[in-house]
């Protein structure tokens, strides 16, 4: 079942709101009660584009560009909320919660808030040209996987093993308007804004041989036992 964007009058009180990931690219107001989670493959050869454009340096337009183009790669999850009933407002930081595991030893995680546009004006019921079902950048982070617990003491992932990364987003005031929906996606590259990750655990990432880089399967769980969510205050 899909989460009510509208949260009732939490809206307009102002209320610290909790969405979990879950199975179908769903996101939830629940946890999941069964053992579910979404993997994919990372390959430091085939890193996630910061844009869609194909240019020398970063490209001024990827801060809101349509993330159509990342959602449509396999090595790309995405997790969509219900249709918005009414405008609703997110204001502050947002905390991410991954609950994940990799069958190597490091790897990066990104995580992108989402505006997703509808396809249809409700206005003239006519497909929207400009806008229809754009999938609009609000806000991103990325958290570099041997740093989840301590800048200063990096520490490599156990293979295979479900373990917390926690990071935030920084400060957004973006309002989702009625009809519009919240997606997040999670993805382990986003080139060049981060240099790639050989995700073979080495002392000094700048000193990764060649053979260091590998393809790693990565995992994020979205159960009861390891809640995968995103943390955020709504107001009025």
């Amino acid at each position: 079942m899909y989460v009510d964007f509208e949260f009732g009058t939490c809206w307009d009180q102002g209320k610290d709101v909790v969405l979990y990931m879950g199975a179908d690219e769903k996101l939830l107001d629940k946890k999941e009660s069964n053992d579910g989670s979404s993997d994919y493959i990372s390959d430091p050869n085939k890193p996630v584009p910061h844009s869609d454009k194909v240019s020398r340096g970063w490209d001024r337009p990827y801060m809101a560009e349509d993330q159509r183009f990342t959602a449509r790669r396999t090595d790309v999850l995405v997790f969509n909320s219900e249709v918005a009933t009414e405008d609703q407002t997110i204001a502050g930081a947002i905390d991410i919660n991954l609950w994940v595991s990799t069958d190597q030893s490091a790897g990066d995680f990104v995580v992108k808030l989402v505006d997703v546009f509808p396809g249809v004006d409700e206005t003239s019921n006519k497909v929207d040209k400009t806008t229809g079902n754009r999938h609009e950048l609000v806000r991103w982070g990325i958290i570099r996987g041997r740093f989840r617990n301590s800048m200063s003491t990096p520490e490599p992932f156990e293979p295979n093993k479900p373990t917390l990364v926690k990071f935030e987003l920084y400060d957004v005031l973006h309002t989702i308007k009625r009809g519009h929906k919240l997606q997040i996606q999670v993805q382990s590259s986003m080139f060049p804004f981060m240099d790639m990750n050989p995700q073979k655990y080495v002392d000094n990432i700048f000193n990764a041989k060649a053979e260091d880089y590998v393809k790693a399967q990565h995992k994020l769980y979205h159960s009861d036992q390891y809640p995968s969510s995103i943390e955020f205050r709504v107001i009025d």
